[in-house]
């Protein structure tokens, strides 16, 4: 037996994505990765506005511990390499259960799928029913959270995106949740929340998703928020134009 089957390739099962809990892009560098690391780790401590408002201790321990997989897999560049391809052949896994050609062409496809989500594909485990998917995510009802929400829009700048993470992060939802129910890309709400305007799409369709976004986590009178936004969004437009 040679070495290369002494050590079979690692393998990793995708409960999670782990680019999702930083909040970062899948191109992030290391940079950006440790201050991604940085600042959600610090949403979890108790001297952080957005932890008052959840109660749960235990909770915010697992939210942690997620944080530093996810940190220390992305810093690794072997390791960060094997779990893309995992993200990759999981998408491609997805593609094959819901495309007719390629069920008819064989299962190579579904071959791929980590061994927890194979398992709930084939009846062993039970399935998330998508009929059941929330338009409010279930934190908008708790009135502490809305409390929560007004404190913070308050005391905040209603245009600055970093404001709409901190309401976020009260509500204990990921971007990946929002993606999963607004069929937004993560990436267009990363670079709202870290106000990076030249990455940002024309302001009439960062508009329409900073109303999905705001409508799902149950902000009531959003559209002020929204307004402020779009108003700081298109004066910095403006002012790159007259650069040029």
């Amino acid at each position: 037996m040679n070495k290369l089957e002494l050590e079979p390739r690692p393998h990793y099962e995708i409960h999670t994505d782990f680019y999702t809990v930083l909040a970062v892009a899948k191109n992030a560098t290391q940079m950006m990765i440790r201050e991604a690391y940085v600042r959600r780790k610090a949403t979890y401590v108790e001297n952080n506005p957005a932890f008052y408002s959840l109660g749960m201790d235990a909770q915010s321990q697992e939210n942690i511990l997620e944080v530093e997989r996810a940190y220390a897999l992305l810093m690794d560049p072997d390791k960060r390499e094997i779990y893309n391809q995992e993200l990759i052949q999981q998408k491609i896994a997805t593609i094959h259960d819901f495309h007719p050609f390629l069920q008819r062409n064989g299962a190579s496809a579904r071959e791929t799928l980590p061994d927890y989500e194979r398992k709930s594909r084939e009846g062993q485990l039970r399935p998330k029913p998508v009929f059941l998917q929330r338009r409010v995510c279930e934190q908008a009802s708790v009135p502490a959270v809305q409390e929560k929400y007004e404190k913070i829009i308050a005391a905040g700048d209603p245009s600055d995106g970093t404001l709409y993470r901190i309401l976020r992060e009260t509500a204990q939802v990921s971007l990946d949740h929002i993606h999963q129910q607004t069929k937004i890309n993560v990436d267009h709400f990363l670079h709202i929340e870290d106000n990076q305007w030249e990455a940002l799409p024309q302001p009439i369709y960062v508009k329409g998703f900073l109303r999905s976004y705001f409508e799902f986590l149950g902000v009531k009178d959003h559209n002020r928020l929204v307004e402020a936004f779009i108003t700081r969004y298109e004066n910095w437009v403006q002012k790159e134009k007259s650069k040029s």
